[in-house]
């Protein structure tokens, strides 16, 4: 393509050819070619994404110099990003055409800094309703998307203003409301019931997503009447979220189906004891109700594509026949996340009935599946791997156990997993003590993209294992889960994969094998070494332009959880994170050696509950009898031990 045709496309073709470039062919593009980069300059700034305060003042520096603003859509703002009255002003100033402004700090904000902005659309989450509602009375007739807070959410319940604020905002599509939750007393939670629910709808006539976190729906006997003959529907409504929900009376599942017939998400989240109280003695919601409810959904909306309940009980609802009842409609889910309610007291969750009845009618099209494994999946676990073999484009798989007191020595075998899902790309299990059963698979390549463990059995053996069978993982997530054997040295070895993401968080602190094969509480970990093999060669060169002669063998990086000696300091986050030095790994390494002949290190957590244990920085050697966690990758971008994190810079 010459450069005259290339000056003379639209800055719209141009944006849609960018956008589905990498970086790094962007990057040749802009350096290669001028006349390509200065039409392709206003759609890089269109989006602005800000990570550090550094990084805000060199943008808002190039905005007013280069004269950026004029192509500025959207900002966002990372949480550790303020932003000051001036820099309001100046953004005013030179982004005219700003639609969104995302950030976390409201400390600064003064009335007139909305008003210049005539198109903007998203504002981030309200935490003052003062602010909020000097936001809505200077750009209420623009605003599409509004979020407020628990706390603003309570303060215009208990003063009933809650509705009259919202019609402020004449043009909003997306609704979130987070209800604030008390044990001791309902006042100023979040409430709707028949008339307050059609009274949002004429207050926010234009909207399409309602996302609400603990609300309670009621009727009364004359609204149930009501809600039972009423015939008019919101067509626009296409995506409805409801976390932590509780009905008193199940006609609010067929209501909301008959409301919102185009819907196309749907998350339903129950509260713990919307159906039964917690013993399970009293039954807050009638059985027959709630079947009959969860059926007129599932024959009412035939274009979901979407779907998630959660903290279901298996005696109010009717698995089989609700899937089956999908089927019929001809709906084809592509996500699907069913989660069961199951403590101690209530063992029936997911079967292979409602399994089969869920394969049934979506193995040609589901793409995520989140489900529980029912008890006692482990003894017959081919049969449930059987049917999921049958889902051709299963690419995202969340598995959890609901034997909550002896997954630990329930084996399940990954190996199986990985096998029974050739297409899987994004891999979650939860409570599961994880095997390999046959090694020699491990030739056969799987295109895992995506591993998340949590409150699992892990061992060496299984990271060696993907290493060499999934190549292509670059995020990976260790989640409080537990080493076996115990061992002082906890290896992480993945030398053929090259991470964006790791995330190693609370290890060894639950579920830790203590004496006589029982389990008991651990301590956490603080130290752990990364090793980069793609870095290497890089610092050996370095050591060999300075001519060092004492040029270290391993080449490992140490780091060390500690605890600052201050009363004045915050504990949030626990620890402080720093990097041994080279002595100082040599005696580690010293230390390591010698507990590993001497095995008598303390059982940790036989003394009572241990959450976090932080000491201080000099008496770092105090931390090695408990283990260290040792990753050896080719790179990593970002490495997130507990609450710390570490950046690298990106590597060709």
């Amino acid at each position: 393509m010459q450069l005259s045709m290339i000056t003379r496309l639209p800055l719209e073709v141009i944006e849609l050819i960018v956008f589905f470039l990498p970086n790094k062919d962007r990057i040749q593009c802009l350096a290669t070619c001028k006349a390509y980069y200065a039409a392709l300059y206003p759609i890089l700034v269109r989006s602005v994404t800000i990570q550090y305060r550094k990084q805000f003042k060199q943008f808002l520096t190039m905005m007013v110099r280069h004269n950026l603003g004029l192509h500025i859509r959207e900002i966002h703002l990372k949480n550790r990003v303020g932003i000051t009255q001036q820099e309001f002003e100046l953004l005013q100033r030179h982004c005219p055409y700003l639609e969104i402004l995302k950030f976390n700090d409201w400390r600064h904000y003064k009335r007139p800094t909305f008003q210049s902005f005539q198109y903007l659309q998203q504002i981030p989450k309200v935490y003052d309703r003062f602010k909020g509602l000097q936001v809505l009375l200077d750009r209420g007739s623009s605003l599409t998307h509004l979020e407020l807070s628990p706390r603003v959410v309570r303060d215009l319940i208990l003063e009933r203003l809650l509705l009259p604020f919202l019609t402020l905002g004449n043009r909003l599509t997306h609704l979130t409301l987070d209800g604030y939750y008390s044990p001791n007393s309902h006042a100023g939670q979040l409430q709707f019931d028949y008339m307050a629910w059609q009274l949002l709808h004429q207050s926010c006539p234009h909207l399409t997503h309602i996302q609400m976190l603990t609300v309670n729906l009621k009727a009364s006997l004359a609204q149930v009447k009501q809600m039972a003959t009423k015939d008019h529907t919101h067509g626009s409504m296409t995506s409805l979220v409801l976390r932590e929900v509780c009905m008193d009376n199940p006609i609010w599942l067929v209501y909301l189906a008959a409301q919102y017939p185009n819907l196309t998400t749907l998350e339903l989240r129950f509260d713990l004891d919307a159906f039964t109280n917690y013993d399970e003695s009293e039954e807050k919601l009638s059985r027959a109700g709630c079947s009959a409810g969860f059926l007129g959904l599932a024959n009412r909306l035939t274009r979901l594509h979407t779907l998630s309940l959660q903290c279901l009980k298996g005696s109010h609802f009717p698995g089989e026949l609700f899937f089956d009842a999908l089927t019929h409609r001809g709906v084809r889910l592509q996500n699907l996340t069913v989660r069961y309610n199951t403590d101690i007291l209530s063992r029936f969750g997911l079967n292979k009935s409602i399994l089969k009845a869920i394969v049934r009618g979506q193995q040609r099209t589901v793409k995520s599946l989140h489900m529980d494994m029912w008890m006692n999946a482990h003894e017959h676990f081919f049969e449930l791997l059987e049917q999921l073999s049958y889902c051709s484009r299963l690419a995202s798989l969340s598995l959890a156990s609901d034997d909550f007191g002896k997954f630990n020595y329930n084996p399940i075998p990954l190996d199986t997993i990985l096998s029974a899902c050739p297409h899987l790309q994004k891999l979650e299990l939860i409570r599961t003590a994880l095997v390999i059963e046959d090694k020699h698979t491990s030739r056969q390549i799987h295109p895992l993209k995506s591993l998340r463990i949590a409150i699992s059995r892990v061992s060496e053996s299984l990271f060696v294992y993907l290493t060499n069978r999934c190549p292509s993982i670059s995020h990976l997530e260790v989640v409080t889960s537990y080493w076996m054997p115990r061992e002082i040295e906890m290896r992480i070895d993945m030398p053929n994969n090259t991470f964006d993401y790791v995330r190693i968080s609370d290890l060894n602190k639950l579920n830790v094998p203590g004496l006589e094969g029982n389990l008991c509480f651990g301590t956490s970990v603080n130290l752990f070494a990364v090793k980069q093999l793609n870095l290497l060669e890089k610092h050996q060169m370095r050591y060999s332009k300075r001519d060092d002669i004492n040029v270290p063998e391993d080449l490992t990086s140490w780091y060390h959880l500690y605890e600052i000696e201050d009363e004045r300091r915050l504990r949030y986050p626990p620890c402080c994170l720093r990097k041994l030095h080279r002595q100082e790994v040599d005696s580690l390494k010293y230390l390591v050696g010698f507990y590993k002949t001497n095995y008598y290190r303390e059982q940790a957590g036989t003394t009572g509950f241990i959450v976090d244990r932080y000491v201080s920085k000099k008496n770092w050697r105090d931390d090695v009898r408990f283990g260290f966690v040792s990753l050896t990758c080719k790179s990593v971008r970002t490495l997130k031990y507990n609450y710390n994190i570490i950046d690298w810079p990106s590597q060709e």
